[in-house]
């Protein structure tokens, strides 16, 4: 899709739950079932930031990339588990709304550690693998 097609749908998206919100907590809500793309973009962004990556330059640093290029997982398979992933949270939160913000807030904020730990699980089993076998 590259990154046009990212940013429209990313956008389109963007609006849709803006506009389907009726307040603060829906529009939470809504978004947390877009939760793993905003997480794997976050823990991208930190990484190339704190590598000193040029921000404009094209990668292949996020974690689903990583997952399909590096570890080798058929693509399908990492697809459908970023998708459960996302019916998980999304899932969860609808759950937890009814008892407010703070619980919504807690709960995506253990989904957002689980995954960056397993993100930087793969990026340091990488990282490893590369300090081991040097390639000339």
């Amino acid at each position: 899709m590259g990154d046009i097609g990212s940013i429209f749908l990313g956008t389109l998206f963007g609006s849709i739950v803006f506009l389907a919100a009726r307040n603060f907590l829906e529009f939470f809500c809504l978004a947390s079932f877009l939760f793993p793309f905003y997480a794997d973009e976050l823990t991208t962004m930190f990484v190339r930031l704190r590598n000193g990556d040029n921000l404009a330059q094209p990668h292949r640093k996020h974690f689903y990339q990583l997952l399909v290029n590096e570890k080798n997982f058929p693509h399908w398979k990492v697809s459908v588990g970023f998708g459960l992933f996302q019916l998980v949270v999304g899932l969860s939160v609808l759950f937890v709304k009814s008892h407010g913000t703070i619980p919504v807030f807690v709960l995506l904020s253990f989904f957002f550690t689980a995954f960056t730990a397993a993100s930087f699980y793969i990026r340091s089993s990488l990282e490893e693998a590369k300090n081991n076998y040097p390639t000339q």
